[in-house]
């Protein structure tokens, strides 16, 4: 009887949380009356602690998150200043390598019931060295200016795992535009759009004192591509061929191990390196026409891009 009356409190502890939807802090203070009622009672205490430790567990996780020194605070900025190693290929035919350099920034909001937004907004921009060939099967070395710009929503739930890390899944939208020319004679060039669906678990692990290590693992849906070249910059009598790619025809992963350390205050240092793999099936076809008149057709080949590097920022 004691053990079902001890479920039934812990479990009105943690539906007092909602409380907090209605005035501040009600979140903390139900859970807190809620224990206190229990455990007024001795026989009670003398025959079961669990609902102490639904409790107060449950708060604990309430002040890490509600903690202006936490790295969890409930509202979170971030401005990166983020290096990376690009390389794209298309089989054995093009090869695109180099650096990017760019600014990424990051929202991020823990609510106490556990729910938690992220917002990010990142732009990348290069030299690349171009290696392929020409519709004529003549080799081809050449510049390639390139930009990027990325921007994902995300929504999670925290979920507090041994007392001490702090599990959070998360499911989200992310949309990348990159654009690039390809320099010198009978160069042209394209616009490239992929929507996709990040799936994901991010862990957060307390290091010692302020330093904490976190693990981010994601698995990326492919939804949906554009590719669209401007070859009217070769010759103003071809067309500008938009082909596309859909839903399943290609997948990304992503792993980064951003290191965080508490400054004075809520101002934290950021250091992440990350890694990203993309892999996408070959597009439909689009007709090529010069004049108006068809001479044929285009795709976009099955492609692969790997992505290396990190970011370093400040937060608050």
């Amino acid at each position: 009887m004691i053990e079902k009356e001890a479920r039934n409190w812990g479990m009105l502890c943690h539906l007092g949380a909602f409380a907090g939807f209605i005035f501040p802090f009600g979140n903390i203070i139900i859970p807190l009356i809620i224990s206190f009622i229990f455990f007024s009672a001795p026989a009670r205490a003398e025959k079961i602690a669990a609902p102490e430790n639904y409790g107060t567990s449950y708060l604990d996780y309430q002040k890490t998150l509600a903690s202006e020194e936490s790295l969890l605070s409930p509202h979170q900025f971030k401005l990166s200043f983020e290096t990376a190693h690009f390389d794209y290929q298309e089989g054995d035919q093009i090869k695109e390598e180099g650096f990017l350099f760019g600014l990424k920034g990051d929202y991020r909001y823990h609510r106490r019931n556990r729910l938690m937004v992220g917002l990010s907004l990142e732009y990348l921009i290069g030299d690349l060295d171009y290696e392929g060939k020409s519709w004529g099967g003549t080799p081809v070395k050449a510049d390639l200016d390139e930009w990027r710009l990325e921007c994902r929503a995300l929504v999670g739930y925290d979920h507090l795992f041994q007392g001490k890390q702090l599990l959070t899944p998360f499911l989200g939208f992310d949309y990348r535009y990159w654009e690039d020319a390809l320099l010198g004679k009978g160069g042209y060039g394209r616009e490239v759009e992929y929507w996709y669906l990040p799936l994901g678990i991010r862990m957060v692990n307390p290091v010692s004192g302020k330093w904490s290590l976190s693990i981010e693992a994601e698995y990326d849906l492919f939804w949906k591509g554009k590719v669209k070249s401007r070859l009217s910059e070769v010759s103003p009598a071809l067309n500008d061929p938009e082909v596309n790619q859909g839903f399943g025809e290609g997948y990304g992963l992503r792993l980064s191990f951003p290191l965080e350390k508490m400054l004075g205050g809520r101002y934290f240092l950021s250091l992440a390196p990350y890694f990203c793999y993309w892999s996408i099936e070959e597009s439909d076809r689009e007709i090529l026409r010069s004049s108006g008149v068809p001479v044929g057709s285009v795709y976009e080949p099955k492609n692969k891009t790997i992505d290396y590097g990190f970011n370093f920022g400040i937060g608050f």
